[in-house]
This record gives C-alpha cells, sequence and structure tokens, in this order.
C-alpha cells in the first residue's frame, strides 16, 4: 500500500488517505475458501514423501479413512438445469459405442440403435420423439414426467447436444458432453433438469482429473478422491429429497463426465473403492480448495455455524517452515497499483 495514512480512523483498519496522488495495492495469500485439504498442499506434501493417510490426517485431523460405502452407491449429478423448450427449437440427446433404451411414463422401454436419435422439441407442446439414422419416427411422446435414457450396453455413453462445455484437449470437435449411465429429463415448469446417475466411483472419475492434474503424485489423488468421494456421500445425504445430489460445477465439484476420464486417476479410484473419511463414525464435510500458503482456516470463520473439530485451520509448512504449496499459482498475489 503506498500513501500517506492518517491515524484519524472511523473504526478498526479503517484509513484516511490525504493524498490526492495515493496509489494503493493490495497484496494477498491463497486461492480459495480455505477450509479443509490444500490442493496444492497435498501435492507439496505427497513430494516429500507423505502417504495418503497422512494427507488426510493433516488437512482433517482426527479423522480417519474408512471402508464404508457399498460399491454399486450410485450419486445423481445435475449436469444441466432449466432446458427452455418454450421456444421452437429441437435439442437432441444420442449415444456412442452401443444400443441405448429410452423409458417414459406409460411405455415399455425401448431399445434403439447407437445411431439412433432422441429429440426434444417444443411445437405444439412438451414431447420427445426417437428417430432413425434413416429420419423415421421410432417412438414419440408426451414430456410429462420423467424420462429415461439408458444405455443397453457397457460400451454405451450418452451424449448431450444441448449441453454447453469446453472443448476436449487435443480432440477436434469434441465436448465433454458425454456421459456413463443414465441420463433423467426432470419437466417443471421452469424448464428440464438434466440428471446423469451413475454408480459413484464412475462419477468420481470425472470429477477427480477435473479438479486435481491427474499427473500429480499418487498420494495426492488418492487424498483428493477420498475427499470427492466423501463430499459427494454428504451431500447425497443433506439432498435426499431432491432429484439430484450435485451440481456439475464448483457450485459443488467440477464433473466433466467421460472425456474428462484419465488412467492415473482411475487408479487412485479404484486404490480407494468403498473408502470415506470418517469422523466418529459420521460421515465428514470434505471441502478443498487450491492453495494457502502455508495456513488454512476454521470452518466457522469463513461460512458462520458450527465449528467442526476436523475443520480447524492449520499452519501447512514443512520442518524448515516453508508451505508446503510454495511457489503455486495464486499462493500469493498482488492487484498492482491502482
Amino acid at each position: 500500500m503506498f500513501a500517506d495514512v492518517s491515524q484519524s480512523t472511523t473504526g478498526p483498519n479503517v484509513y484516511a488517505f490525504t493524498d490526492s496522488e495515493a496509489a494503493l495495492s493490495l497484496d494477498g495469500h491463497a486461492f480459495g475458501h480455505g477450509v479443509g485439504l490444500c490442493q496444492w498442499g497435498a501435492r507439496g506434501r505427497a513430494l516429500a514423501g507423505q502417504n495418503v493417510s497422512q494427507i488426510v490426517g493433516a488437512y482433517f485431523p482426527g479423522t480417519s479413512i474408512q471402508k464404508m460405502l457399498a460399491p454399486e452407491t450410485t450419486i445423481r449429478v445435475l449436469v444441466h438445469s432449466n432446458l427452455d423448450m418454450t421456444a421452437d427449437e429441437t435439442s437432441h440427446i444420442s449415444a456412442m459405442g452401443g444400443a441405448w433404451q429410452v423409458a417414459a411414463p406409460g411405455i415399455q422401454p425401448l431399445t434403439v440403435p447407437a445411431d439412433a436419435k432422441l429429440e426434444l422439441a417444443n411445437p405444439g407442446g412438451r414431447r420427445w420423439q426417437v428417430k432413425g439414422r434413416d429420419g423415421a419416427v421410432l417412438a414419440w411422446g408426451p414430456l410429462s414426467g420423467p424420462l429415461v435414457i439408458r444405455p443397453a450396453s457397457l460400451e454405451t455413453r450418452i451424449v448431450l447436444d444441448y449441453r454447453p462445455s469446453g472443448n476436449v484437449p487435443g480432440r477436434a470437435n469434441t465436448y465433454f458432453d458425454t456421459y456413463r449411465g443414465e441420463i433423467i429429463l426432470y419437466p417443471s415448469t421452469q424448464g428440464i433438469d438434466t440428471v446423469n446417475r451413475l454408480p459413484i466411483d464412475d462419477y468420481l472419475r470425472g470429477v477427480v482429473p477435473s479438479e486435481m492434474p491427474a499427473s500429480w503424485p499418487d498420494a495426492a489423488l488418492q487424498a483428493q478422491t477420498l475427499s470427492a468421494r466423501t463430499y459427494a456421500v454428504f451431500r447425497a445425504q443433506t439432498r435426499a429429497k431432491q432429484t439430484w445430489d450435485v451440481d456439475d460445477s464448483t457450485w459443488d465439484q467440477v464433473y466433466h463426465g467421460w472425456w474428462a476420464e484419465h488412467p492415473s486417476t482411475n487408479r487412485a479410484i479404484d486404490a480407494t473403492a468403498g473408502q470415506l473419511i470418517s469422523s466418529g463414525g459420521q460421515v465428514a464435510q470434505t471441502y478443498y480448495f487450491a492453495t494457502c500458503d502455508g495456513w488454512t482456516e476454521n470452518n466457522e470463520n469463513v461460512w458462520g455455524g458450527t465449528p467442526l473439530p476436523y475443520l480447524r485451520g492449520i499452519r501447512d509448512v514443512d520442518a524448515s517452515g516453508k508451505p508446503f504449496d510454495e511457489g503455486a499459482p495464486g499462493a500469493t498475489w498482488s492487484t498492482g497499483s491502482f
């Protein structure tokens, strides 16, 4: 900060600038909310030789890693909300890799070939129809209740052409719009919510490499996996009465679906299958964020509420006092002068 700072304050840490030419700059530390696991710090700890239990224990003190989850556990992910069907527009759902099924209220599930396409259209009222490769209508009906699109083979992936997404690096005209598991459409007066229901570890295959670089050390990737899996299970418990458990954005956890998957993060998921971070036998609230520059924060200081014993701020440094995330992008920052 560059200014002639007067001592005549109007409150704590409030200063009156007397120089009209004064320039102000702000220097800061860390990126993110500061509660729970510091991702770049986890990387630094892994590079220093710490294992996943040591990393988890550092950021969530007093917790333990327990096998608590059945392998068939599923999660419901909101991948698109309030699709607008008021305009005379058509949105498409298709598949790749194999046959797929459509199930609507009042009809038997219909199996269609991989090259078929489901259209959502508004003219004359919200409706759906499935067309074959030649354009012939194979089935149709009103969109009056949940519509389920599911794979009919292990190789089938469902593609949403109406979901805005980024381009898959290194693949021209390929987007993060392809999913394992089922797609469920929930119509409402606001539009259509699109939910991806799938086994939780298949979900994590699209989360972990979206939240942490897949090239990072195994122990860091496993700590990220445990944090992401535990977070999802906790959220599912609190949202059981909704049509979805987690959002696919930073509102909860970034989930880019099938195209995001990577062998190294898949290994981390397999190595921790069924495991959650537990506090007193209960599923913990395992928040995480990017950088901390040597310090994390108490949960109540960020969001208010009840202090949680495993969400205590820690000094995140090595034996020499160096932050485990030293040199990370965003660990320190400055606004420059203004």
